[in-house]
């Protein structure tokens, strides 16, 4: 995670793609938004809920990466059964 800090002083938090996965299952497994700190995000003092778009796109957030991972195991596997 990488702490930035705007013109007004305001900490942003950055977050790397595994970090950013992390958060996504997270807030999946909750049901409401999490802010890069993991803590949840309030909206007049209640909590933020996930709508079906929110869902659906970090599940297929989540699915992209996966399908990314196999595809590079599969092209290191062969590359090593090659050598």
């Amino acid at each position: 995670m990488k702490v930035l800090t705007n013109k007004n002083g305001k900490k942003i938090y950055l977050l790397n793609p595994d970090e950013k996965a992390r958060k996504y299952l997270a807030e999946l497994k909750v049901g409401s938004k999490l802010t890069n700190m993991i803590e949840p995000k309030l909206e007049n003092g209640k909590l933020i809920r996930l709508s079906k778009k929110d869902k659906a796109y970090r599940i297929g957030y989540l699915n992209a990466r996966k399908d990314n991972s196999k595809a590079y195991m599969s092209k290191l596997r062969k590359k090593i059964s090659r050598i």
